[in-house]
């Protein structure tokens, strides 16, 4: 009765984190993308389009970043 148990918990646990790490990475990737775009347009002499890409980067990360605060003040309110 107990293995199964820690056989449940443990399967929870190692399928949170591959869905945690799958998240991150795809975050990463489209970081990477957007730098890549900024460095395309700096090399084309694009300003409005560099300008472009920054700002809706930023916008991404403001929104992100807003997400993460409220899931974070949730977490310390139930706690």
């Amino acid at each position: 009765m107990v293995e199964a148990v820690i056989a449940l918990i443990s399967t929870v646990i190692v399928f949170w984190l591959k869905r945690r790490i799958a998240r991150e990475t795809s975050r990463k990737k489209q970081l990477e993308e957007a730098l890549k775009d900024v460095d395309q347009h700096i090399k084309d002499g694009n300003v409005d389009a560099v300008n472009k890409s920054l700002e809706h980067s930023l916008r991404r990360l403001q929104i992100n970043n807003g997400n993460r605060l409220e899931q974070d003040s949730r977490k310390t309110a139930k706690g």
